[in-house]
């Protein structure tokens, strides 16, 4: 399919651009930093982190879920292309394009990780859950618009009233349940592990939500009252959050527990869960992601073709960046004297072990290292793809 060349296309792209160099930040900050993988500790945690890497961490809480609301605005779009061409199922695009993307993720993607060849450890992460998401979709865009969005809000609303059913894990429901909504590690036998990061209805219903705001993104919409309802549903979710959030009974199975006002309280206030997205965390992100998606309209910065580009080529871009931050952060341990029989790749996936890492100075500059070395590559696929 030729894609459609209009500014109002491109504000998508440069959303989706701006997301994924965001990503980025995240999974340098994986390998490289003091507490990456391999050290195991929680940025998040007012007792093990400080302001500069909590605020690194969360402001890549955007990333997935504007990357899967912005999949499903892009589903709607092709689903009204698709009504003008005759015998061309989109059904059958969104089923075959999405059990590739689990497929990939299950090897290509879980190798990046860890280049374990023995896949002793494999995670069910982002392009896990929107290849089972398009698998679902390829059904759901049968229904009514109306009813795929309320089925999208009620999905994302209610769906953490389920959050205290947890089957034992070894059951077939528990085992069920882990891919659907709870996650976890199950065992493949042995010492195998998989662990479902991302259980995936929760993603569906975020999904189901970019798919419901198809309707702004269409030629015959008013770019100003695209804008002036983008900035409605900004202000309803973030305000929604912060009512939520006060109250502390409902929306996220983390309530904060510190003194209103202290370190510790902020740190707890904007901790909500992403494994999977509590309503809270939905309600945040795609709050900002609402107003982002405004300020990219009208982008002419710099940085506007670095976002086209990135944005353009998703998952090259994904694929290529998971590989060169682990080649890079090997190299580097190498370089500073490190010896392989350190590295436990089946635990850690080879995030640099403590001793040889970087404060969160060092991981802003080795990810614009990673940007630059990523833009010409992503820049000539563009014009391959």
């Amino acid at each position: 399919m030729q894609p459609v060349k209009s500014h109002r296309i491109e504000s998508i792209d440069l959303l989706r651009g701006f997301v994924m160099v965001l990503m980025l930040l995240d999974h340098v900050r994986d390998y490289f930093h003091f507490g990456n993988i391999s050290a195991n500790l929680n940025p998040l945690d007012p007792d093990e982190s400080s302001w500069p890497v909590y605020l690194t961490r969360w402001i890549t809480h955007l990333c997935a879920p504007t990357f899967v609301a912005l999949a499903g605005i892009s589903i709607f779009l092709q689903l009204e292309k698709t009504r003008q061409k005759p015998g061309y199922s989109l059904s059958t695009f969104l089923l075959t394009r999405g059990i590739w993307f689990i497929f990939l993720e299950l090897t290509v993607v879980n190798f990046a990780w860890s280049f374990d060849p023995s896949f002793q450890f494999s995670f069910l992460q982002v392009i896990w859950a929107i290849g089972i998401s398009m698998v679902c979709m390829s059904f759901l865009i049968h229904l009514p618009w109306k009813l795929a969005f309320g089925l999208g809000i009620l999905i994302t609303v209610l769906h953490n009233m389920t959050d205290a059913f947890e089957p034992e894990a070894i059951d077939p429901t528990g085992i069920l349940w882990a891919f659907l909504h709870q996650g976890g590690k199950l065992s493949l036998g042995g010492e195998r592990l998989l662990y479902v990061a991302y259980p995936f209805v929760p993603w569906l219903g975020i999904m189901l939500l970019g798919f419901g705001a198809g309707p702004l993104f269409l030629a015959s919409t008013n770019a100003l009252n695209r804008a002036k309802t983008l900035k409605i549903a900004g202000l309803t979710l973030l305000a929604s959050f912060f009512g939520l959030r006060v109250f502390n009974n409902f929306g996220d199975p983390n309530p904060w527990k510190s003194e209103p006002g202290s370190r510790p309280f902020w740190f707890e206030f904007f901790d909500v869960d992403k494994y999977p997205p509590s309503l809270l965390y939905s309600l945040a992100t795609l709050g900002i992601g609402c107003f982002l998606l405004v300020y990219f309209e009208n982008f002419q910065k710099p940085f506007r073709r670095v976002f086209l580009v990135f944005g353009r080529v998703p998952f090259f871009y994904y694929v290529l960046h998971l590989y060169l931050i682990h080649i890079l952060a090997l190299l580097t341990f190498f370089i500073r004297g490190g010896k392989w029989t350190e590295i436990n790749f089946t635990i850690n996936f080879g995030g640099i072990p403590p001793g040889y890492d970087f404060g969160i100075a060092g991981v802003y500059g080795f990810w614009l290292l990673c940007l630059i070395l990523l833009f010409p590559v992503c820049a000539w696929f563009e014009k391959v793809k």
